[in-house]
């Protein structure tokens, strides 16, 4: 009996011992990523031409086991274009649409920020599969200007939060501290306030590089 129990003893050590050196392997990481992002603002391509531009990401990950993270991002979107001017008259108290010209400048600016968790899955050596998801708060800048300069409209700073869900595909390297990854990632803010009213997120999709601090798990 006492055989057993000091077998039994010795392998909760060694389980434990050897949890204790997969818990070792984790590693804080820092992400530079860039892509393009889908607008889901309607009517954003009236003024600024397309729904699509370019975004600028920086990311980190704190880890809270070998699998899991605490996830944060923050993505730069801006666009420029040229702002469409309505022009009304009324018929029986209706207005009524006479004709649209353009002129003038329009700069719009969206910081999107996101925290959450990160889960991995192990592939292989070569490649993880994690998912995302968590709270999205953005801040909206927005002007417009006719063509004398008068500001016709001005939107600084105005806050909205909303969640995100997404995906990371990313490959190692061995033991580099570098891997290099693609992210699809889906966000929702909606607004019912600023100019443009509804869904002020959008489709995400970037491509990056990675920094572990140390070494870490990879299956």
């Amino acid at each position: 009996m006492q055989k057993k129990i000091l077998i039994f003893v010795l392998i909760i050590i060694s389980s434990l011992s050897i949890f204790a050196q997969g818990e070792n392997l984790k590693s804080v990481f820092l992400s530079v990523h860039s892509g393009i992002f889908l607008t889901s603002i309607e009517d954003f391509d009236e003024t600024y031409d397309s729904q699509l531009g370019l975004v600028y990401c920086l990311g980190i990950g704190l880890p809270l086991s070998t699998r899991s993270y605490l996830y944060g991002k923050a993505t730069y979107f801006s666009k420029s274009g040229t702002p469409v001017i309505q022009t009304y008259n009324f018929e029986n108290g209706t207005p009524v649409l006479v004709s649209e010209t353009r002129e003038g400048s329009a700069s719009y600016t969206q910081w999107i920020f996101n925290g959450g968790f990160l889960y991995n899955f192990f592939l292989s050596r070569d490649w993880t599969l994690g998912l995302n998801g968590g709270i999205t708060y953005s801040t909206i800048s927005e002007e417009q200007k006719n063509n004398s300069g008068t500001v016709s409209l001005s939107v600084d700073g105005s806050g909205i939060f909303g969640f995100f869900i997404g995906g990371v595909l990313e490959k190692n390297f061995n033991q580099s501290p570098f891997s290099i990854f693609i992210e699809p990632q889906f966000n929702f803010s909606r607004s019912d306030v600023l100019r443009y009213v509804g869904n002020y997120g959008g489709l995400n999709l970037n491509v990056g590089a990675r920094y572990y601090f140390k070494e870490r798990r990879l299956e």
